[in-house]
């Protein structure tokens, strides 16, 4: 039996159709920073407004990592199970969570010194 061209797979029929690869459901559950959530990080950070609109976009592309690792973020077992518990094993609104969290973590980090604009 022939192969199928390049750009499409076989179906259960065995006919070759054009395959889309651009919608990726990994992509679509990654949770993302709302406005709300950027202001309320970034309220009580005393820096210039020309700064804060910088932070502002680092912050609204930050990503949350499951393998984060910063002084001020711990994550272990029994946190794990609370957060479980709190939103009823819901996964997108745990990440969610976390990622507020990391930022946190972040800027607190960058108040300190410790880290710099760009390594947020």
């Amino acid at each position: 039996m022939p192969r199928c061209p390049k750009g499409s797979r076989k179906n259960k029929n065995g006919e070759c159709i054009k395959h889309n690869r651009t919608f990726s459901k990994k992509n679509s559950s990654q949770p993302k920073l709302t406005e709300e959530d950027v202001n309320k990080l970034i309220r009580d950070f005393n820096v210039s407004d020309s700064e804060k609109d910088k932070i502002k976009d680092r912050l609204f592309r930050l990503k949350y990592r499951k393998t984060f690792k910063n002084d001020f973020y711990k994550l272990n077992a029994k946190k794990n199970k609370e957060l479980n518990k709190m939103y009823d094993n819901d996964s997108f609104k745990k990440k969610e969570h976390l990622l507020y969290e990391q930022a946190e973590a972040k800027l607190a980090a960058l108040n300190k010194g410790y880290i710099e604009l760009n390594e947020i």
